[in-house]
């Protein structure tokens, strides 16, 4: 069965396939105790708005503009809902968690997510590795519940060589995807970011504006053929808040987006020469780094200190050293390696629970874009407790 299972299971594997709405249906009866859990969880988290703003901004923002927007996405979120037995409201409600936890303000700096991405490949495309990575960093209650999934989809119909016939994502159950790889060989990864430009249109009662949740920018990419197609999406959707996204892709190129509800700054990666030839590295965490973007009076960054001022530039020493090391040879042993650093314990890459935790690395995951491969630990990526799951391209376009 694709995607193969090389190691031990740990997070539930949930193989999915058929039309959007049987995909989501096969989603939500596989992992509806997780989905029920999660509904409930959210909903009583004070960093969450009242269920009166809930349902304003799922019926009168976020409804709307996936209809116009991302007409799959909303089938494939009916059939959550009638998978998992509850109401649709409460599915696209799990889908926005992030943008609406925005509505109520925390002062704390964040503490949310490493991302990378290495580019070893010549500029002729020819040999050479192009891996996407992070250490996801939220809650404790997600890993400690056992409610995240990898979330296989396998989209039969896909006839065309320009469109992914499966994707597989890392994710929380009833959501379309936190990270993931498409069949084409493109990635992308997400970090939380916020910005002044950020607004709350329930706040506003003369707005009635659709937009979409920006986290439903990373299950859009994976529909994408190519990574020019992911960045035209990305940057023209509706958004009401601020999120970072990082896109590779197998032929080798690899950038960074930093959105807001208006802009989208582009970074590119870094070269490194070695003594093998060039490597290509980028590396974010959870602030504006693009100089575009610093440069401008009219939009600032919207957080506060906190372990983001170092994790990024940690984990790029990490794997530069490692390069120097290696001779230029990084493979996925040296990304695994660097994502397990403790500089900076308990806030380090490789985040630990304390008392008062509010984040925590739940997962790493690690997507080889040109082996198709997905490597994701259960919990810190110290631990250990590593599996892989391939892209069978061959055997996916031929499932019923």
């Amino acid at each position: 069965m694709s995607p193969s299972r090389v190691s031990t299971h740990r997070y539930q594997h949930v193989l999915v396939s058929g039309s959007p709405f049987e995909r989501g249906r096969q989603h939500g009866s596989q992992a509806s105790t997780k989905i029920h859990f999660n509904i409930s969880k959210y909903k009583s988290l004070s960093s969450m708005p009242s269920q009166t703003i809930i349902d304003r901004y799922v019926r009168d923002y976020y409804i709307p503009a996936i209809t116009a927007e991302f007409p799959r996405g909303l089938e494939e979120m009916k059939g959550l809902a009638e998978g998992a037995m509850t109401s649709l409201e409460e599915i696209v409600m799990l889908n926005a968690r992030y943008d609406l936890s925005r509505h109520v303000r925390s002062e704390q700096g964040p503490s949310e997510c490493t991302s990378m991405s290495l580019i070893t490949k010549p500029a002729d495309g020819e040999g050479g590795d192009v891996f996407v990575a992070q250490n996801w960093d939220i809650s404790p209650w997600l890993h400690d519940n056992d409610t995240i999934i990898v979330l296989h989809s396998i989209d039969p119909s896909s006839n065309d060589v320009n469109q992914p016939c499966s994707t597989i994502a890392l994710t929380e159950a009833g959501q379309l995807a936190r990270s993931g790889m498409n069949s084409l060989g493109i990635a992308v990864c997400a970090n939380s970011l916020w910005s002044t430009q950020d607004y709350f249109p329930v706040m506003d009662e003369a707005s009635l504006k659709p937009v979409l949740p920006v986290s439903l920018s990373r299950r859009m990419v994976l529909e994408c053929g190519n990574i020019g197609q992911a960045l035209r999406t990305v940057s023209r959707m509706s958004r009401h808040t601020s999120n970072n996204l990082m896109i590779g892709c197998k032929t080798g190129i690899a950038v960074d987006v930093e959105l807001t509800p208006y802009d989208a700054f582009i970074i590119h990666p870094d070269t490194i020469e070695t003594a093998a030839g060039p490597l290509q590295l980028l590396t974010h965490a959870n602030h504006f780094v693009s100089p575009a973007m610093l440069s401008r009076s009219d939009v600032k960054e919207g957080y506060g200190g906190g372990s983001s001022s170092y994790r990024d530039k940690r984990l790029y020493q990490r794997l530069a050293q490692s390069a120097g090391a290696s001779h230029g040879s990084l493979t996925f042993n040296d990304i695994q390696h660097a994502f397990k650093d403790h500089a900076g314990f308990p806030e380090s890459v490789c985040e630990h629970a304390t008392s008062n935790s509010t984040s925590v690395t739940v997962a790493c995951v690690v997507y080889d874009l040109n082996r198709l491969e997905m490597h994701v630990s259960t919990g810190n990526p110290c631990l250990d407790a590593w599996d892989t799951y391939r892209l069978d391209v061959k055997q996916d376009a031929k499932k019923p």
